[in-house]
């Protein structure tokens, strides 16, 4: 491992462990909708490093979006998977081996499974010149715009068939994640941004729901991931969210050794991913369809 990757490596472990106190937390997890395609790792190396970051790209790809990075300008450290590779069967559509004129199986050379990682550079927008970039989303304020198409494309992602309650069985809940009966039920009359938030909670808990899981012990991490998944997909969603739920961050997280922190910040970018990219894929579906001028 070279010099330059162990210090980066030891950043971020000093990264995660700054980044479970409340207010560093919400911050994570703002960076996660803006980088939601980078892993858990490299969002807390881009906040470490800028703060004001907004959307990164590298050199190569600025410039074939026909914008260039400034001169001078120093860019932020990621990790990038250094990958080996080897030869592999060419197969057909079908995954079958093809073969050419002398019936000899074709090679190709493919890339296996990550062997390391190495330092690499990005570069923020507000680091370059050139094209504008489009606008990406706003507030949508109390009622949303697009509540409909945004609901339809969440409950499509959705595991579990939703649908309204007047009453929940749960006192003061706003929605529930029924694992036996496989349904998501969210309480009738919440505002649009609260039925939403509320929705992504529970989607999280259904996609993340494995009955070897422990409820007593694992509640609260699961809680935690869930909400934070609602915190993220939210805001990439334009949502204003409420920050009071993180209160009980702190504390949560004092029990917890360095290796289950990560895995519950690796769930939460994984599950934030699926969902974003699920519901951007349907709501890109419809727009083709119905010209609907939504764009992400």
């Amino acid at each position: 491992m070279s010099e330059k990757t162990e210090a980066l490596l030891q950043k971020l472990e000093q990264g995660v462990k700054d980044v479970f106190t409340s207010e560093r937390f919400i911050n994570y997890l703002k960076f996660s909708a803006k980088f939601h395609r980078y892993s858990y790792n490299n969002v807390i190396l881009i906040m470490v490093q800028n703060p004001d970051a907004t959307m990164v790209a590298g050199f190569k790809k600025w410039n074939d979006m026909g914008r260039f990075v400034k001169k001078g300008e120093k860019g932020i450290t990621i990790l990038a998977p250094s990958f080996k590779k080897a030869q592999v069967h060419k197969l057909d559509g079908n995954n079958n081996p093809i073969t050419d004129s002398e019936g000899k199986p074709v090679m190709i050379d493919k890339n296996i499974n990550p062997s390391g990682f190495f330092p690499t550079h990005v570069f923020d927008v507000s680091q370059t010149d050139g094209e504008p970039i489009p606008e990406l989303g706003g507030n949508y304020g109390g009622d949303m715009q697009d509540f409909e198409l945004i609901w339809d494309a969440l409950c499509e992602s959705s595991p579990y068939p939703v649908d309204f309650k007047e009453n929940l069985s749960i006192n003061g809940s706003k929605g529930i994640c029924c694992h036996t009966k496989q349904s998501i039920h969210i309480l009738k009359g919440l505002s649009q941004e609260e039925s939403v938030s509320t929705l992504i909670h529970e989607i999280a808990h259904a996609r993340t729901y494995s009955p070897e899981i422990k409820i007593g012990v694992d509640k609260p991490a699961r809680e935690v991931e869930a909400e934070s998944c609602a915190y993220v997909v939210s805001t990439y969603l334009g949502i204003d969210c409420q920050q009071s739920s993180f209160e009980y961050i702190a504390s949560w997280c004092k029990s917890k050794d360095a290796k289950e922190l990560k895995q519950s910040l690796h769930n939460i970018n994984k599950e934030s991913y699926a969902i974003i990219t699920s519901v951007t894929d349907h709501l890109n579906e419809r727009r083709n369809e119905k010209a609907y001028a939504f764009d992400r």
